[in-house]
């Protein structure tokens, strides 16, 4: 039986019973799926508006067969080039390690950009100049991987713009699957 508790006075303290807490749901496990691509709208790709102009881009998802079969070849392609591939004369000077980390980050950056662009940029579209083409300084460009190339190669935020909307799986789910993880 528990004491009864009282004031300095000795008067007895009414007890006071605690409230009770609602239950709490049973934990669910969290499923990752949901924040998987769908593999069909990822390899056809999406169209996305670059900013407010009236272009915009067809882009695959970055992690399509597409993208790593590019990289690959970039990485081959990058590696037989002179400029890229030349050999150090004595591999252990400070200068030399610098110049070896300097040329495997710019081989790396420049085979990220190539297969960006050759295995995710499927097509550009302008809404003045139709399907296929858009402007480029003095001249209509005509959507091709050369051309995809040149582009991202030359203005780098279009590249940003491409490779981080590549990136984003929430871009290639189906509606259904990207509404539920939006609420």
């Amino acid at each position: 039986m528990p004491e009864e508790q009282t004031t300095t006075e000795g008067e007895p303290i009414a007890a006071v019973e605690t409230p009770q807490m609602p239950e709490k749901p049973a934990p669910v496990a969290f499923d990752f799926g949901q924040l998987a691509a769908d593999p069909k709208i990822a390899r056809e790709g999406v169209w996305a508006q670059y900013g407010s102009t009236d272009v915009e881009f067809l882009i695959r998802h970055l992690h399509t067969p597409d993208y790593f079969r590019e990289q690959a070849l970039a990485y081959i392609e990058l590696g037989t080039q002179p400029e890229l591939a030349e050999p150090l004369v004595d591999p252990e000077t400070p200068e030399a390690k610098a110049a070896e980390g300097v040329r495997v980050a710019e081989i790396e950056r420049r085979a990220t950009l190539l297969a960006v662009a050759r295995g995710c940029v499927v097509s550009w579209r302008s809404k003045i100049l139709g399907d296929g083409l858009i402007q480029y300084g003095e001249r209509k460009l005509e959507f091709s991987r050369p051309h995809a190339e040149q582009l991202l190669t030359d203005v780098y935020p279009v590249y940003l713009f491409v490779y981080r909307r590549a990136l984003d799986a929430s871009r290639y789910r189906r509606a259904s699957e990207a509404a539920d993880t939006k609420a």
